[in-house]
């Protein structure tokens, strides 16, 4: 039995980005509508990032979007789709709604990171 675990899909890397640190990049061209895969889970109100949520970064035009899944109460789950074609070699941007990147509120003098 041998260990096949890949934290991204194929076609999907992390290098240098000129956005922020490192980013998501495909290496091949994407179609509008493909789902990528798990990007966040919210687990009793705290959020949890996969690679793919990890690595992805800002942009006021994305060409990334969420789509939420409800398991159950408590448990959500929300899925990367592409929501433009995207050629090889481009990043994967994501519009933040869980904060504003440029400003994140503050609650009692620590940044919140949570839902809305």
């Amino acid at each position: 039995m041998s260990n096949n675990y890949k934290p991204l899909p194929d076609g999907l890397i992390i290098k240098d980005s000129g956005i922020e640190g490192q980013g998501l990049f495909t290496t091949r061209d994407l179609s509008m509508g493909c789902k990528l895969g798990i990007s966040h889970y919210r687990i009793n109100g705290e959020y949890i990032r996969t690679p793919l949520g990890g690595f992805i970064n800002h942009s006021d035009t994305p060409n990334c979007g969420r789509s939420q899944i409800r398991i159950k109460p408590g448990l959500d789950k929300w899925n990367l789709v592409i929501v433009e074609n995207i050629s090889a070699g481009s990043e994967l941007t994501l519009k933040y709604i869980i904060y504003d990147p440029k400003k994140p509120p503050k609650i009692n003098g620590m940044a919140y990171l949570g839902g809305p």
